[in-house]
């Protein structure tokens, strides 16, 4: 596993180095941070204390990516966690498919948990959103764990985008995730279904063209749980930061 990140990384080093020195304006770097009460991942909670979950994106012009996140724990969650200290990091490489009728995405995710005493796993995933009329948008994602899992979640989403001024937005969004019955397992389900749902209000106001801050509430919940156990967390929020150059 770690000659395989460590491969992965050195390749797409090596490739963005070649990129930025063939076309240098055209590499695109952003960093960012979310500051939230609970951790929750498809409806599961993974922390139900605070955490800051910063991310770095560089990308090109041709469409390829690369993405690191990270989620710290500011305290203790069920015996597993323990604060102050980096419980995951996913890599994420992907590439934005130049197609005109709609957005297409592909990509891989390695997901590592160097603390938690977890396994460490792999996605292959792709994406497809449509804008269906100005502000309202639209977007099926499919995930496939590829190592440990070898199971598949995939989740429908709707957003409607509400702009007050140039500067300053909201957006509402619902999502529907379901899941086979190998992914419901790793997650203490027994059968596979509809999986999960949340429903969410984000905020979003550019201080400058580089520097944007934001605010967000989520409410999330098990759609049969007999796919999704009960969780712990159901409603959280926090805010953003992101920062482009």
């Amino acid at each position: 596993m770690k000659r395989g990140i460590f491969g992965l990384m050195c390749f797409f080093a090596a490739t963005f180095l070649t990129l930025n020195a063939a076309y240098p304006a055209n590499v695109d770097v952003s960093l960012g941070a979310d500051i939230s009460n609970a951790y929750v991942w498809r409806g599961i909670t993974f922390n139900d204390e605070g955490v800051i979950q910063p991310s770095l994106d560089v990308s090109h012009a041709i469409g390829l990516g690369v993405n690191v996140w990270g989620n710290f724990d500011l305290g203790d969650f069920d015996g597993a966690v323990e604060g102050a200290e980096f419980s995951e990091v996913d890599l994420t490489v992907y590439y934005n498919v130049p197609i005109e009728l709609f957005d297409l995405s592909v990509g891989y995710i390695d997901y590592l948990f160097p603390n938690a005493g977890a396994l460490n796993t792999g996605e292959v995933y792709f994406s497809v959103g449509k804008e269906l009329l100005k502000g309202l948008s639209t977007g099926i994602s499919v995930y496939f764990d590829v190592d440990e899992v070898k199971g598949v979640y995939g989740n429908a989403s709707i957003a409607y985008s509400i702009p007050v001024d140039e500067k300053l937005s909201f957006e509402v969004g619902a999502a529907l995730g379901a899941a086979d019955k190998d992914f419901a397992v790793s997650a203490g389900g027994t059968e596979g279904g509809f999986f999960d749902y949340n429903l969410s209000l984000t905020g979003s106001y550019s201080v400058t063209d580089s520097l944007s801050l934001g605010a967000f509430l989520k409410y999330t919940n098990s759609v049969d749980t007999d796919v999704l156990p009960d969780q712990i967390t159901d409603i959280y929020g926090g805010m953003s930061i992101s920062y482009s150059f």
